[in-house]
């Protein structure tokens, strides 16, 4: 899966899941200087992938890590680690 963003950065962790005829992808990202996670989705088996789209809402600098995508019903469902309150549960 192409998750490459503009200029060079670290795209880790990728997830795909099938939902119907569109596959989706969610990675963590660093091109905004820390990991955030971003979604994309194909609708052609792969051949193209639309834009990457940021789906966490942290505003500061902590790492939103390790992106998992279910389908529940016909809702995608996408999580992720959020590292604002790191040691804490």
């Amino acid at each position: 899966v192409p998750v490459v963003a503009p200029g060079t950065t670290d795209q880790t962790q990728p997830t795909v899941i099938a939902m119907g005829g569109t596959l989706v992808s969610a990675f963590s990202d660093k091109r905004n200087g820390h990991l955030d996670v971003f979604v994309t989705r194909s609708t052609d088996g792969g051949v193209t992938w639309s834009a990457n789209v940021r789906v966490n809402d942290e505003p500061g600098t902590t790492a939103q890590t390790n992106p998992a995508l279910a389908v529940v019903g016909a809702a995608l469902v996408c999580v992720w680690v959020d590292d604002r309150t790191a040691g804490q549960l």
